[in-house]
C-alpha cells in the first residue's frame, strides 16, 4: 500500500470520521497526525480502534482455553478477492474469519493497482501525452491520489456492511480479532418450500495476524505477541496475493538504494516524479507506468529481455504494435532484447542520480528512480501448506490449484480426504481463467471456488427465474473480458489471432480489423488513427471466437463483447449483422466487423 504524507492519513481519517461516527460522538478526540511514515494501513486502524472500543461487545464464547477459535470459513487475505469471498460465503449464512496480515487486519475492497490508476487518471487531465508539461507531484496527491483513497475506503465499508451499529474492536489478549461485522441477509430455501425464505444473521470476523497452517483445517496467527492465536475451518480460502519478483543482483539490501530503486510493488510508494525513470520489464505494470511517468512529464526509458512488449500478457499482436507506437510517439526509449543490468552505481546523496550497465549492449544509462518490474511472485511461501497436509508452492511462491474448480491440489492424488483448501487470486496457478494478475480474473476465480465449496448454496444464490425457485444452475463464462489500463485503454475477450491458430483447424478462422475512425461517430468525434476492435472468428459457424479493442472506452465496451464471445450458439456474426445499435455511436464498430466477417467467409 502506499506510503503517505500526514497530510493524506488526515484526510483518511476524516473520511471514516464522516462514514462511520455515530451521531453524538464527534466530539471524539482523534490521535495526532501520525509521521511520514505512517501507512493509509495505520491511519485505518486508528480510527477505528479510536472510534469503535466502545461499541457492540465481541463475543468470545467460541473462544476455547487453547486460545481456538472456530469459523465455517476462514479467508486469508483481505484484499479485494478475499472480500469477494467473504461476501458470497456471509450471503450463504457462514461464520467467516477474514485475516489480514497488513493494515491491522481491516479489509480493503479496492485492488493493490488503485495508486496507478489515480496517477493514470491525474496524468490524463494534467499532462501531455509527450511529456512537454511537468506536472506537480503535490497537485496529483491532493487532486487524485487522496479522493480516491477516500473512496476505496467507503467503497469497503458499503461492501463490507461496516455500519457503526454492527462494528466492534475488540483488544481480546493475545487474540487477533480487531472488529465483526453482522449483515442481515435473505436465504431463499428450496428443501422444504419453494416460495419460502429465511433471514440468517451472517457475521464477518476480522482477524490480524501472520498466518501459518498449524495442521489440516487449523491455522496459526501471530499477532506479534507472545502467544499464538489458532483458528479451524472445514473450509479455508487462501487469497494472499502477490508481491514484485525481485532480480537477484540489484541492491535491494542497501540503504542508499532507498528512494531510488523500486520493484512492481513498491512503486506506489515512490511519492515524486522523477526527472529520468529507468523501467526494467516490458509486461503490463511497467509499460503501464510508462505512459503515466512520461504524461507527468519525466523521460522514461525501458529495458527488457523480450524483442517485443507485454509478452505472454494475452495481447493481441496489433494492439501491442500500436502500443509500442504510442510509446515511440510519446517520446519512451525502448530497449529490445537488452533487459540485463550488469553494474548499478548508487546515488551519491537521496534523491540523486545513479547509473546502471545494460548486460548484452554495455550502455550506461543514468537515471533518478530505477523500476526494476519484472513479473509478480505469489506470497505463499510463509503459509507453510506441508503442515496443513498440502503440497509446497512452487518456486515462484504460488499455489497449484485445479484449472475449474481453484481447489488445492492435494498431496496425493485423491480428494477424498484432501483437506477443503482453495487458493485464489494471483497466489493461485494454474487456473483456468486467465489472464493472471488482473482483478477481474481474481474475483472470476473466487466465484469458481465458492461454487465449488458450496454448491448447493450456490445453487440457490444463483437459480435462474421462477421467483426463487431453481429451473437450472448458472454457469460461468469460458472467457470473462479483461481490461488493461495502459494509454486510452485495452479491453480483450476471448481468443487472441495467435491462440486462434494454435487451436482452430486451419483455413477455418480469419480476423477483420475496424478502426473507430471508420464509423459516423468519428465525423462527429474523430479518434486516433491506431484505435481499433480486431476480431477474430470461426468460418465454418459465424461463431465470435475473440474481440480486441484499443482506444478510448474499450474497457466499457468489452462487456457487449464478452457476452458475444460466451453465448456462441445465440450469438454469431449474423446475429450482430441484422442487429442496429443507437444511431451515431462507437457501437457500430463491432457492427461493421461483423459485416467484414460476413464478406470474408463469402469470399469478398
Amino acid at each position: 500500500m502506499v506510503l503517505l504524507c500526514s497530510q493524506r492519513i488526515m484526510i483518511v481519517q476524516r473520511l471514516w470520521r464522516r462514514h462511520l461516527m455515530p451521531a453524538g460522538r464527534n466530539n471524539i478526540a482523534m490521535t495526532t497526525a501520525p509521521s511520514p511514515t505512517t501507512t493509509i494501513n495505520d491511519s485505518i486502524s486508528n480510527y477505528w480502534k479510536n472510534n469503535f472500543s466502545t461499541n457492540v461487545k465481541t463475543n468470545n464464547n467460541n473462544i476455547n482455553s487453547n486460545n481456538t477459535r472456530k469459523f465455517d470459513v476462514v479467508i486469508l487475505g483481505g484484499g479485494p478477492v478475499g472480500c469477494e469471498v467473504a461476501r458470497l460465503a456471509s450471503s450463504f449464512g457462514q461464520s467467516v474469519a477474514l485475516v489480514e496480515a497488513t493494515r491491522e487486519g481491516l479489509p480493503l475492497a479496492a485492488p493493490t493497482g488503485w495508486i496507478s490508476k489515480a496517477l493514470r487518471h491525474g496524468a490524463i487531465e494534467l499532462g501531455t501525452p509527450d511529456g512537454s508539461i511537468r506536472v506537480p507531484w503535490e497537485r496529483i496527491e491532493k487532486e487524485y491520489i487522496q479522493p480516491t483513497a477516500e473512496r476505496a475506503l467507503a467503497m469497503t465499508q458499503e461492501q463490507m456492511h461496516l455500519t457503526n451499529s454492527t462494528i466492534s474492536y475488540n483488544n481480546s489478549g493475545g487474540y487477533c480479532l480487531v472488529g465483526e461485522t453482522t449483515a442481515s441477509t435473505s436465504k431463499t430455501s428450496s428443501k422444504a418450500d419453494n416460495d419460502s425464505s429465511a433471514t440468517t444473521t451472517a457475521r464477518i470476523s476480522f482477524l490480524k495476524g501472520n498466518a501459518e497452517f498449524d495442521g489440516p483445517q487449523r491455522i496459526k496467527l501471530n499477532c506479534g505477541g507472545d502467544v499464538d492465536s489458532f483458528v479451524e475451518s472445514d473450509t479455508i480460502f487462501l487469497s494472499t496475493g502477490s508481491v514484485g519478483t525481485r532480480v537477484p543482483g540489484l541492491p535491494w539490501n542497501d540503504e542508499r538504494a532507498d528512494g531510488w530503486l523500486y520493484d512492481s510493488h513498491t512503486i506506489q510508494n515512490i511519492g515524486r516524479l522523477p526527472h529520468h525513470v529507468l523501467i526494467q520489464g516490458g509486461g503490463l505494470i511497467g509499460v503501464e507506468y510508462a505512459f503515466i511517468l512520461r504524461r507527468l512529464g519525466a523521460n522514461v526509458t525501458i529495458i527488457l529481455r523480450e524483442d517485443v512488449l507485454l509478452s505472454g500478457k494475452g495481447v493481441d499482436d496489433d494492439i501491442r504494435l500500436a502500443i509500442q507506437g504510442r510509446l515511440r510517439k510519446a517520446g519512451v526509449d525502448v530497449h529490445f532484447d537488452d533487459g540485463d543490468i550488469s553494474k548499478v552505481t548508487l546515488p551519491s546523496s537521496p534523491g540523486g542520480q545513479g547509473s546502471v550497465v545494460l548486460t548484452r549492449s554495455g550502455k550506461t544509462i543514468k537515471c533518478d528512480a530505477l523500476a526494476s518490474m519484472v513479473g509478480r511472485s505469489g506470497t505463499a511461501k510463509p503459509l507453510d501448506l506441508p503442515s496443513g497436509g498440502l503440497p509446497p508452492p512452487t518456486s515462484s511462491g504460488h499455489i497449484l490449484v485445479v484449472p475449474t474448480t481453484m481447489r488445492v491440489r492435494p498431496s496425493s492424488s485423491s480428494f477424498v480426504h484432501a483437506p477443503r483448501v482453495w487458493a485464489i487470486g494471483d497466489v493461485a496457478k494454474n487456473s483456468a481463467i486467465s489472464p493472471t494478475g488482473l482483478l477481474s480474473t481474481g474475483i472470476a476465480q473466487a466465484h469458481l471456488a465458492v461454487q465449488s465449496a458450496f454448491p448447493d448454496e450456490w445453487s440457490e444464490f444463483m437459480a435462474e427465474g421462477g421467483g426463487g425457485r431453481i429451473l437450472g444452475n448458472v454457469g460461468f463464462d469460458a472467457f470473462p473480458p479483461s481490461a488493461i489500463w495502459i494509454e486510452d485503454g485495452v479491453g480483450m475477450v476471448g481468443l487472441s489471432e495467435n491462440n486462434a491458430s494454435a487451436t482452430i483447424p486451419k483455413g477455418d478462422w480469419a480476423t477483420v480489423t475496424v478502426h473507430f475512425n471508420d464509423t459516423l461517430k468519428s465525423c462527429v468525434q474523430p479518434r486516433p488513427e491506431d484505435e481499433m476492435l480486431k476480431m477474430v472468428f470461426q468460418k465454418s459457424t459465424g461463431r465470435i471466437l475473440g474481440v480486441h479493442i484499443f482506444g478510448a472506452g474499450a474497457a466499457e465496451m468489452i462487456h457487449h463483447a464478452s457476452s458475444l464471445v460466451n453465448n456462441p450458439i445465440e450469438n454469431t456474426i449474423w446475429h450482430v449483422v441484422k442487429s442496429v445499435p443507437p444511431a451515431v455511436t462507437y457501437a457500430e464498430v463491432l457492427m461493421k466487423a461483423c459485416q467484414r466477417a460476413v464478406g470474408v467467409i463469402h469470399g469478398n
